[in-house]
Formats: C-alpha cells, sequence, structure tokens
C-alpha cells in the first residue's frame, strides 16, 4: 500500500466480508488506535456493552445468527467513524508533494566595478611583449641620441655659441671672465659691433696695394668693428680721435684715446673688400688690426656678433 494513497473497499463488500468473517469467529471490537501526537480526540462509544446471558443452555442457531448479526453491525459502526476520524485527521496530516526542479546552477560573471577602478596585482614574473625591449628599439633610442646631441652640437657651432673673455684689451666694456653668447650664422660685420675672431693668419698691405698673408696669432680674440669693406680709417694718434670716411667716430666706450701707433699700416687707410679693421675698446694696450700680427681682418674669419652677457649676473643683458 502506498504512503499517499489509502484503498478502501466500498460498503457493500465490506459488509460481505465482515458478516462471512463474523460468522465463523466472534469478533471482540477493538478501540482504534489513535495516532501519536494527533490534536483529534479518540471518539467515545456511549452503547452499553451487551449483558452476559447467565444462561447455561447453549445457543441456538437462530441465536447466534442474531447475536453475529448484532456484532457485525456494532462493527460496521465502528469502522465507519473510524474512517470519518481518520479522514479527518489525513486531511491535516496528509504529506503535500512539492515538485522540486532542479536548475542549473548559474555562477555569475565576477562583477566589473566600472565607477571605481581597482589596482591590479600581476603575480606572474613573465614580461608581457609590449614591455620587452628589441634591438631594434635599442638602436632607435640610440639613434634618437645621437640626433639630439648633432642638433645640440649644430646649434652652438652655427647658430649659438658661448664666449669667454680673457684679457682687459675691452675693458671697460667686457672684462676677464665675462661669459658671452655669439650669434654665427647669417651675421655680416657692421661698424660698431664687438665680434669674436678666429684669427689663425695675419693680413697686411704690400707696396704695390695687394693683401699679403703671414702667420697671426692662432688664437681666438674679441674686438669692436671700426671700418669694413670699401670704408676709409684715418687715425690721429697726436690727438687720439678716429675718423671713418671723413666723419669722426664718437667712442663713449673708450677707456682712453688712440695715441698709440704699432705700424702695421699707413694712414688714412681704405679697407679691401672682404675685410674688416678692429680695435679694442681699451686702445694703450689692445693688440688689433693696428699691430702687424693682426692686421685686416678677412670676414670668414668672423666667428660671430656677441649679443648678450650671462654672466657675471650683475651685468647680465645686452652688449653695446
Amino acid at each position: 500500500m502506498s504512503d499517499n494513497k489509502i484503498q478502501r473497499e466500498s460498503r457493500e463488500d465490506a459488509l460481505e466480508r465482515i458478516l462471512a468473517e463474523t460468522a465463523k469467529n466472534p469478533y471482540t471490537p477493538k478501540r482504534p488506535v489513535r495516532p501519536a501526537n494527533r490534536p483529534a480526540a479518540r471518539p467515545v462509544s456511549h452503547e452499553k456493552p451487551a449483558p452476559q446471558s447467565s444462561d447455561p443452555r447453549p445457543l441456538t442457531e437462530a441465536q447466534k445468527a442474531e447475536k453475529a448479526k448484532a456484532r457485525a453491525a456494532r462493527k460496521i459502526e465502528e469502522i465507519k467513524r473510524s474512517n470519518e476520524q481518520n479522514e479527518k485527521i489525513q486531511q491535516f496530516d496528509a504529506p503535500v508533494n512539492i515538485r522540486c526542479e532542479k536548475k542549473p546552477v548559474i555562477i555569475p560573471e565576477k562583477a566589473v566595478n566600472t565607477d571605481i577602478r581597482q589596482p591590479e596585482y600581476i603575480q606572474s614574473n613573465e614580461i608581457s611583449e609590449s614591455e620587452k625591449f628589441t634591438l631594434d628599439d635599442i638602436l632607435g633610442l640610440i639613434e634618437d641620441a645621437i640626433a639630439v646631441i648633432l642638433i645640440v652640437v649644430m646649434f652652438f657651432t652655427y647658430i649659438i655659441r658661448i664666449a669667454v673673455v680673457d684679457g682687459k684689451s675691452m675693458s671697460p666694456t667686457l672684462e676677464t671672465d665675462d661669459k658671452l653668447i655669439v650669434r654665427s650664422i647669417g651675421y655680416t660685420p657692421e661698424d660698431g659691433d664687438i665680434v669674436v675672431i678666429n684669427n689663425q693668419n695675419t693680413h697686411l698691405i704690400s707696396e704695390s696695394g695687394k693683401v699679403i698673408e703671414g702667420e697671426g696669432l692662432e688664437k681666438r680674440i674679441i674686438k669692436r668693428v671700426i671700418a669694413t669693406g670699401g670704408q676709409t680709417i684715418d687715425i690721429d694718434f697726436e690727438s687720439g680721435t678716429v675718423t671713418v670716411d671723413g666723419k669722426q667716430l664718437d667712442e663713449t666706450y673708450l677707456s682712453e684715446p688712440t695715441t698709440r701707433d704699432e705700424y702695421a699700416f699707413t694712414y688714412p687707410l681704405t679697407v679691401p673688400e672682404g675685410y674688416i679693421f678692429v680695435m679694442g675698446d681699451n686702445r694703450n694696450i689692445s693688440m688689433d688690426s693696428r699691430h702687424p700680427e693682426i692686421g685686416l681682418v678677412p670676414e670668414d674669419d668672423v666667428i660671430g656678433k656677441a649679443v648678450f652677457r650671462i654672466y657675471p649676473f650683475g651685468k647680465f643683458g645686452g652688449i653695446d
């Protein structure tokens, strides 16, 4: 018999079965067993038990049949009451079958916090391909470094140079250890400019009027341009005045008048094209175009014009 189903006989079949059993075996009714922990109360029978006959005489078949019918009727009545009680109990105690379908367990993917980025810690010691330096990368870095160095060298060779003054020939305009910025590229010497010169050879004028070349100081010097190619310069060493193209120069930058002659030329002197005539601001101690070891300066030997003083900081600024 199933736990969830109770088979029951029909009323007619039950009666016939009970009567047949009762006729063979007298039935003593038993009280129905109350299930454990059931709230329903045990049914109480109010019928009085049949008095036992004290008549020692045996019962006739008719009497036995009547008694059997009476017992059967009582048993049927008890069965009915027991069944009704069991039906009430089953209404409360019948197990409830709940069909549970097994659903696949879905493991949610790791949520990504899009609002706040948490730091990621790489525990692997392996280096990604993007972090590996190849030989081409190293060669590329070397080429870039060389290119930068060449640009810097060219900048300070052909565009901007740093010159340091050594000596007193340009005093009071320039002093020893002054550091100057010199503009080189695209420069053409003009009157009054302070220039840096690479003096490797001297250039003098022969009796026939030609420029002759000799050994120079073989060093760099810094002087002021007094006259350029095609101009005529005249120096009066007695009065200390300098005249260019018949006009006396207003040389406020001098420490002393020009009174010393080094006998490189006779004056007045017309400067050949492509050359310049230079002198220092400290005329009495300066070795310049008046001296045979310097003479005229080719424009090609001019490195550049001093345009700015960067040291000492107290004199930081342009140069006149």
